[in-house]
């Protein structure tokens, strides 16, 4: 998804594109529903002077960055 910019995500597993990787690997529905309930951080302590776009993967981003910078 990151390398195909489709305006709308329901667009990748439309069949009239044949985008083999995303019907045959998960249904959508199922995609949608992991998207919408996956949550890193509680949105409720989210400060309401936020600035930063990122906060909500930010516990995540830092944790990959940090493991991957020791691999150096």
């Amino acid at each position: 998804m990151g390398n195909l910019k489709f305006p709308r995500i329901r667009l990748y597993w439309d069949s009239s594109l044949d985008m083999k990787i995303f019907l045959e690997n998960m249904a959508r529905d199922r995609f949608l529903q992991m998207r919408n309930n996956l949550h890193v951080i509680d949105n409720n302590s989210i400060p309401q002077n936020n600035t930063d776009r990122f906060i909500k993967v930010r516990p995540l981003y830092d944790s990959v960055k940090k493991r991957c910078l020791e691999l150096k």
